[in-house]
């Protein structure tokens, strides 16, 4: 797909689930408004909040690639399984690309560009670590962050916009490019769990009806 029929589709889906999705957003602010509470609070957000964030991605990503509809309950699932890994994955990404823009503005984009994949492979992919959604973000980005830097630039005249709008657009246009953002790591293969992408389910049943061909000719050359 390309980048205009990815955005496209997301404006599609997102209709008549913006409400949910601004509750959704709701409870994100004020999970993340708890760091302005002294002590508690911030060990609170510093502890928790990765694991929140990384549900919001796969709500997002199940939306987009699945259709489930959003639900805020989904931000505070699979604690045991995610909480260790999403926390991991979160300050990895985040010192990384702190040290690389030490150096200068440029590498830090960059890099972060080659890990913006990581919490939709680790939201896909719950087995892996935050050490390996890493990685395997940095071999799926690699050629494509320039495409990346590209989508995220074409939604900067709607971003202008929040200004005069006083933030109200924000309601619809977050779920719109959380969709959309979603949709073009779909793109790229990085789907959730039993959804396989429709490269690769094509390849599947090429090669099931290559097997399904070689044992037809095997037994007609039995039968000779």
């Amino acid at each position: 797909m390309s980048r205009q029929e990815i955005k496209q589709k997301a404006k599609k889906q997102i209709k008549g689930h913006i409400w949910m999705f601004f509750l959704i957003t709701i409870i994100i602010t004020v999970v993340s408004c708890l760091g302005y509470i002294p002590y508690l609070g911030w060990i609170a957000v510093f502890l928790f909040f990765p694991w929140v964030t990384i549900n919001l991605y796969r709500i997002y990503q199940q939306f987009a690639v699945l259709s489930v509809p959003p639900e805020p309950v989904a931000l505070f699932k699979d604690f045991k399984k995610m909480w260790a890994k999403s926390w991991i994955l979160v300050f990895m990404m985040g010192l990384f690309v702190f040290l690389w823009s030490l150096l200068l503005i440029i590498p830090g984009i960059i890099k972060g560009l080659s890990y913006a994949a990581s919490p939709y492979i680790l939201a896909a992919n719950p087995q892996l670590s935050g050490p390996e959604a890493l990685n395997k973000s940095k071999q799926v980005m690699h050629g494509h962050k320039m495409d990346l830097f590209v989508f995220y630039l074409s939604f900067l005249g709607w971003m202008l916009l929040l200004i005069p709008t006083f933030g109200i657009l924000g309601i619809w246009l977050i779920p719109y490019m959380a969709t959309a953002e979603a949709g073009f790591f779909a793109n790229l293969g990085i789907v959730p769990e039993g959804k396989a992408p429709a490269k690769l389910e094509e390849a599947v049943k090429v090669v099931e009806e290559v097997k399904v061909e070689e044992v037809i000719e095997a037994e007609e050359e039995t039968e000779e």
